[in-house]
């Protein structure tokens, strides 16, 4: 009785095994076709290469509000659109992207490529983690370094604001 489960094993592996003896020309042929198009495709020319520029920044100068910690605070100042528009402005993302900037969707189109190139995410020690990609690893790198002194400049800025904020509610009590 044990024996029937065994013999069909068997009975199948034989029967592939006469498949592929059948059409083994044919299969070769389909490899090597498969091997040489797969080079080719992945060959500059049809997708560029893309360099990472990575950075990790620990939100040191950064007090949090209310539950949020600084880390998720300097999260949302990170990804603040406020920074995205600087970057594309100073780093002329339309044509780097080759976005055409009169059509009317030419500002969603530039915030997609950059969303899919830009990723920002919060580490397990309580730091955040930038990577930016590019074609060009010198721009990666620069669009990765201008993210930072950007979100310094705006928690500066905040910081300020909630500051002056604080001082003007304590000069109309007096």
């Amino acid at each position: 009785m044990n024996n029937a489960p065994v013999y069909e094993e068997n009975f199948a592996s034989l029967s592939l095994i006469q498949l592929i003896k059948k059409w083994k020309k044919q299969l070769m042929i389909v490899a090597v076709i498969s091997i040489v198009l797969s080079f080719i495709f992945t060959l500059p020319f049809f997708i560029p290469p893309m360099f990472k520029s990575t950075a990790i920044v620990y939100p040191e100068n950064l007090s949090p509000y209310s539950t949020e910690s600084a880390t998720e605070q300097l999260l949302q100042l990170l990804e603040s659109d406020e920074i995205k528009m600087e970057l594309i402005k100073d780093f002329k993302l339309y044509a780097h992207y080759e976005i055409d900037s009169t059509k009317k969707t030419a500002l969603t189109t530039v915030f997609k490529q950059l969303a899919g190139n830009l990723s920002i995410n919060k580490t397990d020690y309580e730091s955040v983690k930038i990577e930016m990609m590019d074609t060009d690893p010198l721009q990666a790198k620069q669009m990765a370094d201008s993210i930072i002194e950007k979100g310094n400049r705006l928690a500066r800025k905040t910081l300020q604001r909630k500051n002056d904020g604080s001082l003007r509610g304590c000069q109309n009590t007096i």
